[in-house]
Parts: structure tokens; C-alpha cells; sequence
């Protein structure tokens, strides 16, 4: 095992990588497998990809919390996806499996799920003794590059301070996110991390919070897929409006529900509500919330209450509808905005979202007081009332897409980056 760990120069060891690959190309399309030879510890799970790509010279590590169908993982599938694209060799580790495994595996990118390593994710880090024997390390050590992905990964990210390693730190936290990591987030880090933002917002609440990361804007990017789009006109006498999202405070369902329950049959009968996600486990304010929703959906036949889809089935929900709502308390940057905004669709945020930052009201989409329900019901209304007059609004959000986060945009920013990092 310790002759894949680097010496003091820090130099990346081609052993390991070269092992690493063989692997990968003995076990192309196997299920899932326990492998110990590569590993301290025999609780990491390693999934081999469908194709390879080990022929690829530079190596990129991606380190995310989960692999759920949300904002900040689909971001690091996205960017996977274009490291690949550039010749890379992307390996992802994940403290939590999830739904987008298979994408990942499907590109080409093996996953290796690390379940320890939630234990440890929030700990102060003088609580954390076992740090040294991390099975992260053998990883990072041996990898060109590594991204970690969201602030939460700060204990992992603090370990590599004042060292060698190339570490790219993408924070995409709102401000609801620091009641939990304050407690334990370092407010200055070393010369080696490299921090970045997904968007001004996330920006913001760093400093705000005193962190001195002094981080530059990077805003992800998604992939044009309006072409593919298949407009439905059923019910086009109808405007149809979505919210998508992990069911809770802070994603604004209760907001949304209350700003509904204030309409008048007549509006009632000009418009249909669809409410997308689950709450989290254990979330008992979530729970009671999508409850609320299924009481009122039951007497009420233009609001629809569906669990969390896969990310295809909800492309076809977005072809089926005219407006995406974004009523959070706090959301830095969310992606299905932005995948709204390359759509057409029209986008109605709050105030408290980083998409908010680029709308002009009723210019490019709408604006709304954040956790202000009489002022989401009034734009609801004037949408339906003057639905027949707003394509000009939907092609200028069209533009924001274009100008801010068409892949492309993205692609050349981050290799621009990582070339920069390893001359």
C-alpha cells in the first residue's frame, strides 16, 4: 500500500494510476465489486465504467457528497463529462451512492463510494485522529488534480493545507448552508486550494461570513439540448407552472402552495401547478410540508404533487410547461433555472437565488420578494394574464443561458484553469 503514497516532493507516482487503469480495463461492464489491494480499508466500493478511457494521459479526481438527482452533483456529472470530452482520465469518489452512478459509469468515469467518510465530513478537525489513515489520500496523492465539490467537504479539503497538492475547491453554498458550517469551516485556507464559486451569490455569502477565500466566479454549464425540446400543446389554454426541488423550507413549496391557495377560480381554472421532489430523510418540516401539498392537491385538480424523477423524465416535464418557479428562502445558483432558461421557459425566482442576480423583472423573467407569498401570487397572475405577450421575455432568459452558462463558456474556463495549474 505505501509505495503508492508520494515522497516529500509530492510527485504524483505512476504506479498507482497505472494500476489503477489495469483495473479498471480487467472488469469493464461488472457489477459492482469489494476490491482491498488498492485500499487501507475493505468498506470502499469501486464500480467500473461501461467503456474505457484509460489511455488518457492527465488525471482528474471529482469529490462530491452524494450522486442525487440535485443541483451540485449534476454539476460535477457535467463537468465530468466535458474533462472527458478533453482527453482526461476522471475518477469520481462519493460519500454516498446514488441515482447518477450510471451516468458516470456510462461516460466512462469509474466511481469509487466511500461511506467512511461521511463520519468525518462535519467533524472539527481536531476531533478527527483517524485523518492520517484516510483512504482519500492514496487518491489525491497519485491525481493531478482534484476538485472537491460544495463547502461541506471542508474537512477533507483542510487536510491537504500548506502541502503540494493541487486542490480546486468549488463552493456552491448559500447562506442557510453556514448555520451548520460554521462550527467547523476554516476562514482562511493556504496558498494551494484554489477556490471558486459557483455564481456572485455563493460568492457573497463567503465573505459575509468572514471567510477569506478571496474566490474567483466559476458558474457551471449545461448542455443545449433545446433542439431535442418537443414543445407539448396539450392544455396550451392553460399555463403551467413548476417547482423542482428537495421538498423543505428552503426550497419554498409552502411559499408557492400559499400564494396558490390565494387564487380565484377563475385563475385557478387558467393555470396547473406541479410540484416535484421528496423531502429529505428525517426531515420532519419536509414531511409535514409535502403532506400539506397532498391535502391540497386532492381537492384541488390543477395542483400535482409527483416524486423526484429521473433527469430524462424531467426534461419531458419541463417540454410540458411555460413557467419554472423558484421560490427558495436561499439558492445560489440552481441548475434547473438554468436548464429552464436554455429551454425557453420562462423563470419566476426570488429574490434570495443566485438566478436572480442575471433576471431583470419582466424583462427577462420575474422577481419576487423572497418568503413573500402575496407578492409571488401577484406575478402569478400577471403571467396568466398576459401569457399571450411574454415570448419576448422567454427569448432575452434564452439569452442569459447563452451569455452565462452554455457549455462551452464553461468548458473553456475550466481548461483554461487546469492547463494554467499544470504548467
Amino acid at each position: 500500500m505505501e509505495k503508492y503514497f508520494n515522497n516529500e516532493n509530492n510527485i504524483p507516482s505512476d504506479n498507482f494510476i497505472k494500476d489503477l487503469k489495469k483495473l479498471i480495463n480487467n472488469h469493464i461492464n461488472e457489477e459492482k465489486i469489494i476490491h482491498e489491494p488498492l485500499y487501507r480499508s475493505s468498506i470502499n466500493y469501486i464500480y467500473y465504467p461501461s467503456k474505457s478511457l484509460t489511455n488518457n494521459s492527465k488525471n482528474i479526481l471529482l469529490v462530491t457528497h452524494e450522486l442525487s438527482r440535485t443541483g451540485a452533483p449534476i454539476v460535477v456529472l457535467d463537468t465530468a463529462k466535458v474533462l472527458v470530452k478533453n482527453n482526461y482520465f476522471v475518477t469520481v469518489i462519493s460519500l454516498k451512492d446514488g441515482p447518477l452512478m450510471e451516468e458516470f459509469l456510462n461516460i466512462g468515469a469509474p466511481v469509487i463510494i466511500m461511506p467512511q467518510m461521511k463520519y468525518v465530513q462535519y467533524l472539527r478537525s481536531e476531533t478527527c485522529h483517524f485523518f492520517d489513515k484516510m483512504d482519500l489520500d492514496i487518491f489525491v496523492n497519485n491525481f493531478d488534480i482534484t476538485i472537491m465539490v460544495t463547502a461541506t467537504l471542508y474537512n477533507f479539503v483542510r487536510r491537504y493545507f500548506n502541502t503540494r497538492k493541487r486542490i480546486f475547491w468549488w463552493i456552491h453554498e448559500g447562506s442557510e448552508s453556514y448555520n451548520i458550517l460554521d462550527s467547523g469551516m476554516p476562514k482562511n485556507i493556504t496558498p494551494n486550494i484554489k477556490v471558486f464559486c459557483g455564481g456572485q451569490y455563493a460568492a457573497d455569502q463567503l465573505a459575509i461570513r468572514g471567510y477569506h477565500y478571496y474566490p474567483n466566479v466559476l458558474n457551471y454549464g449545461v448542455f443545449d439540448e433545446a433542439e431535442l425540446s418537443k414543445k407539448s400543446s396539450e392544455n396550451n389554454n392553460k399555463v403551467r407552472f413548476l417547482l423542482a426541488g428537495t421538498i423543505g423550507k428552503r426550497k419554498g413549496q409552502l411559499v408557492l402552495l400559499k400564494a396558490i391557495q390565494k387564487l380565484e377560480k377563475k385563475y385557478q381554472n387558467k393555470s396547473e401547478f406541479i410540484f416535484i421532489g421528496d423531502p429529505y430523510e428525517n426531515d420532519l418540516e419536509g414531511m409535514n410540508i409535502k403532506q400539506e401539498i397532498q391535502e391540497y392537491a386532492k381537492e384541488h385538480a390543477n395542483v400535482k404533487l409527483y416524486k423526484s424523477v429521473s433527469r430524462t423524465e424531467l426534461y419531458k416535464i419541463y417540454d410540458a410547461i411555460d413557467v419554472l418557479v423558484l421560490a427558495s428562502i436561499d439558492d445560489p445558483m440552481p441548475v434547473v433555472a438554468t436548464e429552464n432558461f436554455m429551454l425557453g421557459n420562462i423563470c419566476l425566482c426570488s429574490n434570495r437565488t443566485g438566478t436572480s442576480y442575471y433576471i431583470e423583472d419582466k424583462e427577462n423573467g420575474f422577481v419576487f420578494q423572497s418568503d413573500n407569498s402575496d407578492e409571488l401570487y401577484k406575478k402569478i397572475i400577471y403571467i396568466i394574464d398576459y401569457k399571450t405577450d411574454l415570448e419576448e421575455i422567454k427569448r432575452k432568459g434564452r439569452q442569459i443561458y447563452e451569455n452565462y452558462f452554455e457549455i462551452g463558456i464553461f468548458e473553456r474556463k475550466i481548461m483554461q484553469l487546469i492547463q494554467e495549474e499544470l504548467k
